[in-house]
């Protein structure tokens, strides 16, 4: 069963993408800081910091973000440009 939150995090990030606001290279900001943002975006209490890897890491497997162990989440270059 898919999370709602997780796929409205993964929508809200890929419009930050496709808007510029977070260009390649970018790094997102923490797990903690995106928990709180999304708490309030979302109006939610419930909102963990699971679900929000959750949506990072299915955007890493389908190559629109990239992990670096220690150093943070990357947006990653797009392929079409």
């Amino acid at each position: 069963m898919s999370d709602p939150f997780s796929r409205r995090i993964r929508v809200d990030i890929q419009a930050r993408i496709a808007s510029r606001e977070w260009p390649p290279g970018t790094r997102l900001p923490s797990t903690r800081e995106m928990v709180a943002h999304y708490r309030a975006k979302f109006g939610s209490t419930t909102l963990t910091h699971s679900t929000v890897r959750h949506a990072i890491s299915l955007m890493i497997e389908a190559g629109e973000l990239r992990g670096q162990q220690g150093i943070g989440v990357f947006v990653e270059e797009t392929r079409d440009a």
